[in-house]
């Protein structure tokens, strides 16, 4: 059996522009310590956090689809000691007319 759901304790939700909204809090219960989770709903997207025993989980979804992913794999092959930005050709800063 799966048991009884871990209690919740959410925070109030916050207001946003365009109808959207989000909030957060605890999950858990004992054993265990309490893990949290945090949602932002808007008017397209919904997105979310959930720290589980097995690790931080994401939550990205539309109107159709949604994905569910560990976070770990959601920076899985990113080379961290590379910058993440491109400067533009001093030649393409600096045009004539």
């Amino acid at each position: 059996t799966l048991g009884r759901p871990p209690p919740l304790l959410p925070t109030p939700p916050a207001a946003a522009p365009g109808g959207g909204g989000g909030g957060g809090g605890r999950a858990g219960g004992d054993p265990g310590p309490h893990r949290r989770y945090v949602v932002t709903v808007g008017p397209i997207h919904v997105f979310a956090y959930v720290d589980t025993p097995a690790g931080p989980y994401e939550l990205m979804g539309g109107a159709e689809y949604g994905w569910l992913l560990p976070t770990s794999s959601m920076t899985a092959g990113f080379d961290f000691s590379e910058p993440d930005y491109i400067l533009p050709e001093e030649r393409d800063v600096h045009t004539t007319r």
